[in-house]
């Protein structure tokens, strides 16, 4: 091979050397590209959502997981690493008072993420709103399945904004904002780059069947017939809601033949259409239809 291009003439050596160049060149841009892009964010290998919707289910749970991580650490420090620069400046928060400036009192709150919008993106970064219920599940809570506790519901409708870097994989929160003032913020950011610090790393969250989807929505659903019957009406399957004919005879029902249901998740399956799932637990079958991530109609037995 090399006696062979030793024989070429300058002219054909120059052409083989720069083709050689050109195909390095191209196999470095494609390597770097990959390692950049190839963070699939929810799943076990973190990617870049290009999209103002969410591809996954995983990408949803990685968000929300994200939030609790601000929502439920009770330390200026952490909360502070967590905490968007804009946030900070606009606040004048340091460390010693970040736990004082969020207003977070020495209680046990949990995030459910209801609604997420995709503000702006590119190949960098992705700003998202997120809206959802802020609550306290105060120092009683067990995860065990089958648990009832008593929870205080502290925001049917709180919004923060969630900024992620995928070249640093770090992210921040913006809490407490109205979707007007995240805007407004956005547009002032001169860039989204975030220093990466020890506590704001990305959470990698797996998904990996349908069943892990449908025990978010089963716990999705038995929150809203515990504590939040009035949304539970609204996400009502209309033939169902049209029975109970008002909201009034709805939750009367709710509470003579589901008080203090407890989450006992046993199995799902599909139904007929990919939008179809069926929920059983030890008393029940609930009918879901999915319109789009935590956007359901589900049907009471």
């Amino acid at each position: 091979m090399k006696q062979k291009f030793e024989e070429l003439n300058p002219s054909s050596k120059a052409v083989v050397l720069v083709c050689i160049f050109l195909l390095l060149l191209g196999l470095l841009i494609f390597v770097i590209a990959q390692k950049k892009h190839h963070y699939k964010y929810g799943s076990d290998d973190l990617k870049v959502v290009k999209k103002n919707k969410l591809d996954t289910f995983g990408e949803f749970m990685a968000v929300e997981n994200d939030i609790n991580k601000f929502i439920k650490i009770n330390n200026d420090n952490v909360v502070y690493d967590l905490l968007d620069e804009s946030y900070i400046k606009k606040n004048n928060v340091y460390i010693s008072n970040a736990l004082q400036k969020v207003n977070r009192a020495d209680t046990n709150y949990n995030f459910t993420l209801r609604h997420l919008e995709a503000l702006k993106s590119n190949d960098d970064y992705i700003v998202y709103y997120c809206t959802g219920v802020l609550t306290d599940i105060g120092d009683d809570y067990d995860e065990e399945p089958g648990a009832v506790y008593k929870v205080k519901i502290l925001n049917k409708s709180y919004s923060l904004m969630l900024i992620i870097d995928y070249n640093t994989i770090s992210y921040s929160v913006y809490p407490d904002i109205t979707r007007r003032e995240a805007l407004e913020t956005i547009n002032n950011k001169k860039d989204f780059k975030i220093e990466r610090n020890n506590n704001n790393k990305l959470m990698k969250t797996s998904v990996s069947s349908y069943v892990d989807m449908c025990r978010k929505y089963y716990s999705d659903l038995v929150f809203n017939i515990n504590y939040m019957p009035d949304h539970l009406y609204t996400i009502l399957d209309t033939t169902r809601k049209n029975n109970f004919k008002s909201k009034e005879k709805f939750e009367k029902y709710l509470e003579e033949n589901y008080k203090e249901y407890p989450a006992t998740f046993k199995r799902c399956e599909k139904g007929k259409s990919s939008r179809e799932y069926y929920i059983y637990d030890e008393t029940n079958t609930f009918k879901l239809v999915i319109h789009d991530i935590m956007n359901y109609n589900v049907d009471l037995p």
